[in-house]
């Protein structure tokens, strides 16, 4: 019952990180929301930073 009404409305996407899937899409003309996750080096500096001015 539920599934029916997804295949019955327009596709909306969320993607993480997957450039050629997010380009995939676009030229298909459907609806994505292309995040890029932040390098994992970066959040844990700034995790680490955090860290310090806790302690």
């Amino acid at each position: 019952m539920g599934y029916e009404r997804l295949l019955k409305e327009e596709l909306r996407v969320l993607n993480i990180g997957l450039e050629n899937f997010y380009i995939a899409l676009v030229q298909q003309n459907v609806k994505v929301v292309n995040v890029r996750p932040r390098q994992r080096r970066k959040i844990e500096r700034e995790l680490e930073e955090a860290l310090e001015k806790l302690l």
